[in-house]
């Protein structure tokens, strides 16, 4: 396919170029030249999912940030030319989505049908990296909270025991008894310290 110029702030080629891929599902490289000044983005898609961007930038979300402040331009599309390793991050599919709903609300205005736009985004982004959910440090970190309220449950119930022990129990009886509550305890003990410098570690 042929450089097609983007006239204006139409981009309507670019985002015809992208419907054709998306309708036949096509695996192909979406290459971008700025006409304002020198800038020339490459789109990788394998079965129209994006997997590599590339360009004169290198790094692919400095590229798209690029592209989002891009006016005039040309676009073709090259269908032999394919990588075989995918790079997308979710941060760069996040400004890839930016991207696209700007390209749609280009194609709508300059009268590309609004049937033919539906899903536009959606059918782009839907499996593409998505932003990892960060879970609250008390939700993270249960199984240490757990264990170490464990542990001071064990000590409290512990010091009851020994109270009563030492009312109760003979001499020899009671030094039996304690052996075996210290040897729960450092078992106890050296579990939420594996825990405790397990967490550190991670931060």
């Amino acid at each position: 396919m042929p450089w097609v110029c983007v006239p204006g702030r139409e981009w309507s080629a670019v985002t015809l170029a992208l419907l054709h891929i998306r309708d036949t599902r096509a695996t192909g490289r979406i290459s971008i030249r700025n006409a304002e000044r020198f800038g020339l983005a490459h789109l990788y898609f394998n079965a129209a999912r994006l997997i590599h961007i590339t360009g004169d930038k290198r790094a692919g979300e400095v590229i798209l940030n690029d592209l989002l402040t891009w006016s005039r331009g040309s676009v073709r599309f090259d269908a032999a030319l394919l990588v075989n390793y995918e790079t997308v991050t979710w941060q760069q599919a996040q400004i890839f989505a930016r991207w696209l709903a700007f390209l749609e609300m280009r194609g709508a205005m300059h009268g590309i049908p609004r049937a033919r736009l539906d899903g536009f985004v959606q059918s782009f982004t839907a499996n593409l990296p998505r932003q990892p959910i960060a879970l609250p440090e008390e939700i993270e970190y249960y199984d240490e909270h757990e264990e170490v309220a464990l542990a001071r449950q064990w000590q409290r119930l512990n010091e009851g025991i020994q109270h009563l022990i030492e009312r109760t129990v003979a001499e020899e009886q009671r030094q039996q008894l304690k052996q075996v509550s210290w040897r729960v305890n450092g078992v106890l003990l050296q579990r939420v310290t594996k825990r405790y410098n397990r967490h550190n570690r991670h931060n």
